[in-house]
């Protein structure tokens, strides 16, 4: 080959690499950036709704034998109509604003666009589609009205996904089979499909325990990232793994000392149940001047950003039902907004023991005929 085309050769290649690396983000060692410094304030018992969120109100989810579901694990939103990951029954439920059913998504099998179970969701705004992490590995594409488009197959496992204008992004379960996967996160470009490995996981202290909430997750334009025994929040971009926010959790921090060999869950979890230690962070929410997200202990963990603090709320009251707000979730698509899902069994349970006033009293009256067997209670919430 002569030295021009040599040249021309390299020309070339170098123009596919730079097209080819909007979303390759480089196979760092690290995280790039030092993270703003939040720093945890203390523990509050109980607080009132109006004093974090600026706005509440609920709705019932519509009762019909194809819209009933259980446990609520991810919840997206577009276009007015949202997306609820349910993974016991192995669906997702698409609600309007009222809650009225539009669709299910439950196609159980091991055919094209069916899964065996669902790890999660996340809604593709700019492509115009419903993407469902499935297992066996792959990410399953489907129109926003529920028509399944086409399959890709993965060759790990991963347990959470997000995804922006030019890339989806995947959380990998670093522990699979006693092995300790080579990185934490994936980022594959929407165009050609190009997969890029990045973030090192830590060493594996505790294998296989439940981890409270989603590791990407987001409201607003940042995705972020999370994962156990980390005290740090990365954002997801197209060029790699960024630190957002560094937590300084003082004696809530879970101890060095005490990463120095793997743990079994049940002991993990007494160990920070008695001392009120902090392993794990996931769920997170945000807008303009607030993010909200959720541990392993109880509660859900308010940020000031101005004041760069954190407060730690163990109870929520709902000035609606006059009882505490259970089951905490970010509303992915929805700026700063997060619902509280209330199970028909526990609300009608825990009633008897609402203040009364005329706000629980109207509460009361718009349940109708809600019984033990009707869909859960959805309460949503907007972040100050």
């Amino acid at each position: 080959m002569t030295p021009t085309k040599r040249m021309m050769s390299f020309l070339i290649a170098s123009i596919g690499v730079l097209l080819l690396s909007a979303c390759q983000g480089p196979n760092t060692h690290t995280a790039t950036g030092e993270g703003e410094q939040l720093t945890y304030e203390g523990y509050v018992k109980t607080v009132a709704d109006t004093t974090i969120f600026e706005s509440v109100d609920f709705f019932i989810c519509e009762d019909v034998s194809e819209a009933m579901f259980n446990r609520v694990k991810r919840v997206e939103k577009y276009g007015g109509v949202y997306y609820f990951l349910d993974p016991q029954m192995k669906q997702v439920l698409m609600l309007d604003n009222n809650g009225k059913h539009l669709k299910t998504l439950r196609r159980i099998g091991g055919g094209q666009g069916e899964w065996a179970d669902i790890r999660d969701i996340a809604v593709d705004r700019t492509g115009q589609r419903l993407l469902i992490l499935a297992y066996p590995s792959s990410i399953l594409s489907f129109s926003l009205e529920g028509e399944f488009l086409e399959q890709q197959k993965l060759e790990h496992a991963y347990d959470a996904i997000g995804v922006d204008d030019k890339c989806i992004y995947l959380s990998q379960s670093t522990y699979t089979n006693n092995t300790l996967s080579a990185t934490s996160v994936a980022i594959i470009d929407k165009q050609t499909k190009q997969m890029t490995e990045t973030l090192p996981p830590l060493p594996e202290v505790a294998p296989y325990c439940y981890a409270q909430g989603q590791f990407i997750s987001g409201t607003g334009e940042d995705l972020f990232y999370t994962r156990r025994f980390d005290d740090q929040v990365y954002r997801l971009t197209p060029t790699g793994v960024d630190m957002a926010y560094s937590i300084d959790w003082r004696d809530a921090r879970f101890p060095e000392s005490e990463k120095d060999h793997q743990w079994e869950c049940s002991d993990l979890n007494e160990l920070c149940m008695d001392h009120g230690y902090v392993y794990t962070m996931g769920d997170v929410a945000e807008s303009a001047q607030t993010m909200a997200f959720r541990t392993n202990q109880i509660g859900v963990y308010i940020v000031d950003k101005q004041k760069g603090t954190i407060c730690k709320y163990g109870s929520i009251e709902s000035s609606l039902s006059g009882l505490p707000l259970p089951n905490y979730l970010p509303v992915g698509g929805s700026p700063g907004e997060v619902i509280f899902v209330h199970a028909a069994n526990f609300l009608l349970m825990s009633m008897d023991f609402a203040k009364d006033n005329a706000t629980v009293q109207e509460f009361r009256q718009k349940l109708g005929n809600f019984t033990e067997d009707s869909n859960p209670v959805i309460f949503r919430c907007k972040l100050k």
